[in-house]
């Protein structure tokens, strides 16, 4: 590559160190998450559905309804289908 193309090497280091400390950040946080989640099962707690319960909060309410009813009709051309095997 000719010198005359490189990038910016000041603009280029603050990109990748401010990436490299958002991936940290992420890390920390991903470990602070297992931990909540350990502590829930170890309370009794089903993960799986508090997984659900958070996803299902940052919906658009309005889009829930249909959300609830193509879900439901997976459900039964599965069980359809299974029982039909």
């Amino acid at each position: 590559m000719p010198t005359n193309n490189l990038p910016n090497g000041k603009t280029l280091l603050d990109v990748v160190q401010s990436a490299e400390g958002i991936h940290q950040e992420r890390k920390v946080l991903d470990r602070k998450l297992a931990d909540m989640y350990r502590d829930a099962r170890a309370a009794g707690l089903n993960t799986k559905v508090i997984k659900t319960i958070i996803r299902r909060r940052g919906m658009d309410p309005a889009d829930m309804p249909e959300q609830d009813e193509i879900l439901q009709a997976y459900t039964m051309a599965i069980e359809k289908e299974t029982n039909a095997a």
